[in-house]
């Protein structure tokens, strides 16, 4: 199996092939991977590599030290058109799965796909495409939301689960990591790595920091996977506790990249904006009552609540 990455080509116009390899993260979700495998192996079915591109292998990345998708991937990728490889990753944490990946990739492009994710059929190529034509680092995709059951109303009358879905090959400060396509060579030439001490946001870290290394990041609007959400997200408490988490975890990488003017004083003012502005919606919640509203206003709070303690990575 040739493996040997090639220079990157003219934007627009590939002058080599270049050899690409995607990574399927898994954690403890057999069934969601088994219905990962089976979509990605009909998508790659569905349509031949665009051109300057070829498939090496799928790279499934267990971050279960019991090595739970093991026999998932034993028996889902029997006959598939490339070579299915596992691997686990022992140490917890997403961050070091995702290093991982980037440590066995010896492909010149990575994809980077979940388990409880499932690609359309023009994924990859609209990904693939959209780097060909832009000489991008890093292209991320559309996520767009399948419900397993049907959420209670205020879930779907906020648009909870509701993401960006920018102009096609605009560019990008950051992306996440849930429909992303790398270009290994550059990467590597940054030595730009997951940000282990991130429990979350560590492929907002890792994209922000590319874009202020000069790497260039853009969308594409094609080539998008489902991702499938369950009733364990249904809740008001973990809608909060995630918003949290995350408007930390942006603050938590403003104070360690330092990529924005005056980093302190616009967390400082963000983070009171979102807090001022999640009171006054809890009082308007209430004229009349709308418990979307209402919960909207609430993960203001705790996002405004979040950034103040991402100051602590001063």
């Amino acid at each position: 199996m040739n493996t040997t990455s090639t220079d990157t080509p003219n934007v627009g116009e590939p002058t080599q092939t270049r050899s690409v390899s995607a990574a399927i993260l898994t954690f403890k979700r057999p069934d969601d991977l088994a219905r990962c495998l089976q979509a990605v192996k009909t998508a790659l079915a569905a349509e031949a590599p665009v051109g300057g591109f070829r498939w090496v292998e799928i790279l499934v990345v267990d971050n279960d030290a019991a090595r739970t998708g093991e026999a998932v991937v034993d028996t889902e990728t029997k006959d598939w058109p490339v070579p299915v490889r596992y691997v686990c990753e022992t140490t917890p944490g997403v961050a070091n799965a995702r290093n991982r990946a980037l440590d066995e990739c010896a492909t010149s492009v990575l994809m980077f796909i979940d388990d409880d994710e499932v690609p359309a059929a023009e994924w990859p190529n609209g990904l693939l495409s959209a780097m060909a034509d832009s000489g991008a680092a890093l292209v991320g995709g559309p996520v767009d939301t399948v419900f397993s059951q049907r959420p209670p109303q205020w879930v779907i009358d906020g648009d909870f689960f509701g993401r960006a879905n920018p102009p096609h090959l605009s560019a990008q400060t950051w992306l996440r990591s849930g429909n992303l396509a790398i270009d290994v060579d550059q990467i590597r030439a940054t030595g730009l790595r997951f940000d282990h001490r991130l429990k979350m946001s560590e492929d907002v870290a890792f994209t922000r920091a590319a874009a202020a290394s000069g790497l260039r990041l853009v969308w594409s609007r094609r080539g998008s996977v489902s991702e499938y959400v369950g009733p364990d997200r249904f809740s008001v408490a973990w809608r909060c506790r995630r918003e949290y988490l995350a408007q930390r975890g942006w603050s938590n990488v403003t104070m360690r990249l330092r990529d924005q003017p005056q980093p302190v004083s616009r967390t400082v003012l963000r983070a009171g904006h979102l807090v001022s502005t999640g009171l006054i919606g809890l009082v308007t919640a209430a004229m009349p009552p709308s418990k979307a509203d209402a919960v909207h206003a609430l993960s203001k709070i705790c996002g405004g609540l979040g950034r103040f303690r991402g100051l602590a990575a001063r």
